[in-house]
């Protein structure tokens, strides 16, 4: 019996080391992600020599740019996405060492000597590294560069919205670390006041200080603008916008623009705009119709002959068509389907 415990003994002081060791630097990554306020790690100087080694715990990786010189509009809204992760993911794990996120970005460019060393040319880049110790062995280098040769999952962010892809991150890292992540939403309470606050704010700072032809409206007219704004914009999908908070614009592989999505079930935000103009075209040529239709010729009126008004009708005519057949030509875009279309404008 004093012949094992004194071999266990042995055992656990010759071993106890190895085993603590990839502890010891999960706790300092612990740490690290603790102290900045978003609990991402900023990489700097190019050094990421503390992911070096055998690890016990996952890293997300995110390779990005959001230096403006490179153009990476991808780059721009990935940290609130990860951001937003990682927060949800420290509220319930915050000491469980089993998983960090850590940001090399290019704006720093003490960075540029890595993205350089591992032949990193395009932006972004989203790779999850799994615990190391059950996977092939690779060669360690003190410099930590090795990790970027290692096995590791690869996550595409998708071209939707932001909620939409901060749910596609937490569904990623769920499914490969095997624990559920909770999405913590905004306070929609302080959401609601510090909206109402600024837009009374700023419908009093108008009627105030405003141009005198703002401020002279008749409050009857202010009214009747805005009803017609916020008819418009909400036909045009706002508030599908806004709660799906979809990029403003986005652009395709080749840099392109596009201005209207490809799908029924979602839209950019200028679809909102070209949507409600064209709504609000529509409507200004029925309304210019319906009053060429009741218009009389006289002496003194502007149009002097009912060829001039024949023409003023056709114009508007034309007018209306195209405008009929750019609408339609936007549910042809999103439902390749849909039967009841004019000329296919786009």
């Amino acid at each position: 019996m004093k012949v094992f415990q004194l071999l266990v003994g042995v055992l656990a002081i010759v071993f106890t080391p190895f085993v603590l060791c990839d502890s010891i630097e999960a706790l300092r990554l612990t740490e690290k992600s603790l102290e900045s306020p978003n609990y991402v790690i900023s990489v700097s100087q190019s050094d990421v020599s503390a992911l070096a080694g055998e690890r016990d715990y996952y890293t997300l990786l995110i390779i990005t740019s959001t230096d403006p010189d490179h153009h990476c509009e991808v780059c721009q809204g990935l940290n609130k996405v990860v951001d937003r992760v990682a927060d949800s993911w420290f509220a319930d794990y915050a000491n469980s060492n089993y998983l960090f996120f850590v940001n090399i970005d290019l704006a720093d460019h003490t960075n540029a000597k890595l993205f350089h060393k591992v032949n990193i040319d395009t932006v972004p880049h989203i790779w999850l590294l799994p615990p190391s110790h059950d996977k092939p062995a690779v060669p360690y280098d003190e410099a930590g560069y090795s990790i970027f040769k290692e096995p590791h999952f690869i996550f595409r962010l998708p071209m939707t919205g932001l909620d939409s892809q901060i749910y596609e991150l937490a569904l990623f890292l769920t499914q490969q670390t095997h624990k559920s992540i909770y999405i913590r939403h905004e306070n929609p309470v302080q959401k609601f006041v510090s909206t109402f606050a600024l837009t009374l704010g700023a419908i009093i700072f108008i009627r105030k200080r405003g141009p005198r032809v703002i401020s002279n409206f008749q409050k009857k007219d202010t009214v009747k603008i805005l009803a017609l704004v916020c008819t418009l914009v909400f036909v045009g999908g706002y508030s599908f916008s806004t709660i799906e908070k979809s990029p403003f614009v986005a652009k395709n592989d080749v840099g392109e623009v596009i201005y209207i999505s490809g799908g029924i079930y979602y839209q950019f935000g200028i679809e909102v705009f070209i949507i409600a103009a064209n709504y609000a075209l529509l409507g200004a040529s029925l309304i210019g119709l319906i009053y060429l239709g009741t218009y009389k010729v006289t002496a003194v009126s502007r149009i002097s002959s009912e060829k001039g008004k024949n023409l003023c009708i056709g114009i508007n005519t034309i007018i209306t068509y195209l405008l009929y057949s750019l609408m339609t030509s936007i549910f042809l875009r999103k439902d390749h389907e849909y039967p009841y279309h004019f000329s296919k404008l786009l």
